[in-house]
């Protein structure tokens, strides 16, 4: 990469219950970090748990259509 650009960076994900932020939240947090060769260095995992339980709804197929 050329100069200025950064020696590594760091992919993040986020899953959560649904999209409406006054209602849902955050149930896992996942992160990538990679070097500038796009080779991963490391990554991190974490699930969270608050006691209650998650509504399991269908996820709808996703084609190419």
């Amino acid at each position: 990469m050329g100069e200025g650009s950064p020696d590594h960076w760091i992919a993040f994900d986020l899953e959560t219950t649904g999209l409406v932020a006054e209602i849902d939240r955050v149930v896992e947090i996942g992160a990538v970090r990679f070097d500038a060769a796009m080779r991963e260095l490391g990554r991190f995992e974490r699930l969270f748990q608050d006691g209650t339980t998650l509504q399991v709804s269908p996820t709808p197929t996703l084609t190419s259509r």
